[in-house]
């Protein structure tokens, strides 16, 4: 593992600073981005720490259990732009970013990278972290607003925007690894 000096390290700050200058200067009130920025240092400081530790674990129901709650929380985010029955399309979500999903994962990490031992944690976890979000949110994004109110079918728009981002996921990555 790499060790980055704490100088080089700290290089990082400059645009943040930058961004507590300009918040300041616009509204002379820079003790929230201050705050903002000391959180997020700490948060990042801790998810350091506790990626190290996983990135050495050598359990494979530990990386499995850390890839269900992943997924949990991927299908949760895929329906934040649903105000209403959330949790009555929770588990539709759930079966449409797992399935294609934990595929992809499956096809990545075993086909092409061919990870050994198959829960090799610094590949599988940052590899599912992308997977999962690109899978989630690129169309989405789009897909949410033309399908609930371009075509009128509100929640269900929502679903269908979910079914179809992840499906197109699978065959973009499918398309990149096969050709």
């Amino acid at each position: 593992m790499q060790t980055i000096p704490v100088l080089n390290l700290s290089l990082v700050l400059i645009p943040a600073l930058l961004v507590v200058v300009i918040l300041w200067r616009w509204s002379a009130e820079p003790g929230a981005a201050l705050y903002a920025l000391a959180r997020m240092v700490i948060q990042l400081i801790l998810i350091g720490f506790v990626l190290t530790y996983l990135f050495a674990a050598e359990h494979a129901l530990m990386v499995a259990g850390i890839l269900s709650v992943m997924l949990l929380v991927s299908a949760w985010i895929a329906l934040r732009s649903v105000p209403e029955r959330r949790m009555n399309l929770y588990f539709k979500a759930l079966l449409a970013t797992g399935v294609v999903n934990v595929l992809l994962l499956i096809l990545i990490t075993q086909a092409v990278l061919t990870s050994e031992p198959w829960f090799q944690p610094n590949q599988v976890i940052p590899l599912a972290g992308m997977i999962f979000a690109v899978g989630m949110n690129a169309i989405n994004l789009v897909l949410d607003p033309i399908l609930i109110f371009g075509f009128g079918l509100g929640i269900a728009g929502a679903a269908w925007a979910t079914v179809f981002a992840q499906a197109t996921a699978a065959v973009w990555f499918l398309w990149l690894i096969l050709v």
